[in-house]
């Protein structure tokens, strides 16, 4: 299932979109997801295996956060100021 989120202020940039939805939790892990998986995509060669590993034992933890914030935007669209089609 694809969700898209279309914010009512346009344009906007991807970092204010994590920032409203996610608030603190945005700022300090959110961000630091998406460049994480930027660095994945555009440099994997330069990630070695215990790198990996230890970011998946001590931050798994993280998504179960991130779910919630998405289901609240999901629940609370205009709070956040987007529709959700």
């Amino acid at each position: 299932m694809i969700v898209l989120f279309k914010m009512k202020n346009l344009p906007i940039e991807k970092d204010t979109v994590l920032k409203r939805i996610g608030g603190i939790f945005a700022q300090e892990k959110l961000l630091s997801m998406a460049k994480y998986r930027n660095r994945l995509v555009h440099f994997y060669a330069e990630i070695s295996p215990t790198e990996l590993y230890e970011i998946l034992q001590k931050d798994l933890g993280d998504f179960d956060v991130f779910l919630t914030a998405i289901k609240n935007v999901l629940e609370n669209p205009n709070k956040y100021k987007i529709s959700v089609g």
